[in-house]
């Protein structure tokens, strides 16, 4: 891919850019001096006072959005940021397609071999890896990447009865993407609002993480998903 995909395997240099300017704003201002929110594009002293922004629309996400990049820099300075800090994102993408593949098995038929189980499981990590919306994530990584492997970590957690981390990392991924966050957790309100009526607990396994049949237990979810927002 390095040498035929059309743009590379590295990230791309405005994106490369706006991470640094994220990045480098925090460690010259202090990481909370602005509540915690930073600039994604040069700026004239990186002021943030209300009169150089007037008449303006200035959008900024704060800083656990981006807190591996921020601690990526802090560390390593900003030119390894630019050059390494994009195995971070190929990284939780290698992740993200490992556990894919581990919840697949969960679900898969306990009956087959596991060579069978071991070649399903890697073509989907392997369409995982390869799509288009991956390779986006490679060349310039927004949040999304961040919330998908918090959310199905939390959704592993609950196929294996542990319940205290999934709601951890259900909560996790929101910080990472509060709109995500609140696009499922009105889902799920959703959902429960239908089960009320329809008063069949067992409809929960279908749709809620497996085994989540407790009172209460869809409500725990959906605060989770909501503290963010």
């Amino acid at each position: 891919m390095s040498s035929y995909a059309p743009l590379g395997i590295e990230w791309l240099p405005w994106h490369s850019q706006r991470i640094y300017n994220f990045s480098e704003f925090l460690a010259l201002n202090g990481y909370f001096s602005n509540y915690g929110f930073s600039i994604w594009n040069k700026c004239e002293s990186c002021s943030l006072d209300p009169e150089n922004w007037k008449d303006r629309i200035y959008l900024s996400i704060p800083i656990f959005s981006n807190i591996f990049y921020v601690v990526f820099n802090d560390l390593f300075g900003g030119n390894n940021l630019k050059q390494y800090g994009h195995v971070i994102d190929k990284t939780i993408i290698f992740l993200t397609g490992i556990i894919f593949a581990e919840i697949y098995q969960h679900f898969s038929n306990k009956k087959i071999s596991n060579l069978r189980l071991f070649l399903k499981s890697s073509i989907i990590f392997t369409f995982f890896i390869i799509n288009p919306w991956t390779y986006k994530m490679i060349l310039g990584a927004w949040a999304n990447i961040y919330f998908p492997i918090f959310f199905l970590l939390g959704f592993l957690f609950f196929l294996k009865n542990n319940y205290t981390f999934g709601l951890l990392f259900f909560f996790l991924a929101g910080l990472f993407d509060y709109q995500s966050s609140a696009g499922l957790a009105f889902y799920y309100i959703l959902l429960t609002t239908i089960f009320f009526f329809k008063k069949d607990k067992q409809l929960k396994t279908s749709y809620f993480p497996t085994n989540v049949i407790s009172d209460r237990a869809e409500y725990k979810i959906i605060f989770s998903l909501l503290i963010s927002v």
